[in-house]
């Protein structure tokens, strides 16, 4: 299913950042879909098409509204929600809750998305760096672009076996890379990014 997927130009069509942000640290992600802006809003905010790439998600998509990630052990609450322009919404998960703001914009056929991760500078952070965020909802763009073009291969069960596959390590390994080389942008000392980046790729892929 997934042995002609170009990994590299799957890894370029993403674009990332990470700054500083009041003693916490924002990881963003940007990426651009062939579709219009109504198409895109609607796949990420509709329970019967965030099921087809992302999961399950009971609740209700309104300010003040709570929401569950079924099976995911993640949930947050709906800080704010203005159609077809942001959503934002408290990630918590393992104890932890983290803040997750998304923004779209688009004109004509096309569309696009921006995806920021506040997250605390703690140990995690230290051991994982931006990465940790960053290569997680890589997967996540990528099963969204692969539903917005009605590929099968969209389904959490296909991108789960997508995280199993050799192109699917090697997705991470280079998406990994790719956020050491943005955090050494932002100022981050090199090797702690790099070796950031290696804990990252080593804790998705198993080695």
């Amino acid at each position: 299913m997934f042995d002609g997927m170009d990994i590299a130009a799957q890894i370029t069509a993403t674009a990332r950042q990470t700054t500083s942000r009041d003693g916490a640290r924002l990881v963003t992600l940007r990426r651009r879909y062939p579709v219009p802006l109504e198409a895109l809003w609607a796949a990420c905010t509709r329970s019967d098409r965030l099921s087809g790439w992302m999961g399950e998600v009971r609740g209700a998509l309104r300010t003040s509204g709570r929401y569950e990630l079924v099976g995911s052990g993640t949930s947050g609450s709906v800080r704010e929600c203005v159609e077809r322009e942001l959503v934002r919404v408290t990630w918590e998960v393992g104890g932890g809750s983290s803040l997750v703001t998304l923004r779209f914009s688009g004109e004509g056929a096309s569309s696009s998305l921006t995806l920021d991760h506040e997250v605390d500078e703690d140990d995690h952070w230290r051991d994982y760096g931006p990465a940790a965020a960053g290569v997680g909802w890589e997967g996540s763009l990528l099963a969204l672009d692969l539903h917005l073009r009605e590929d099968p291969a969209a389904s959490p069960e296909a991108m789960l076996e997508f995280g199993a596959s050799d192109a699917g390590r090697d997705f991470v390994r280079r998406s990994a890379a790719a956020w050491a080389a943005a955090s050494i942008a932002a100022g981050d000392d090199a090797e702690w990014s790099r070796q950031a980046a290696v804990h990252t790729a080593a804790f998705y892929t198993g080695h």
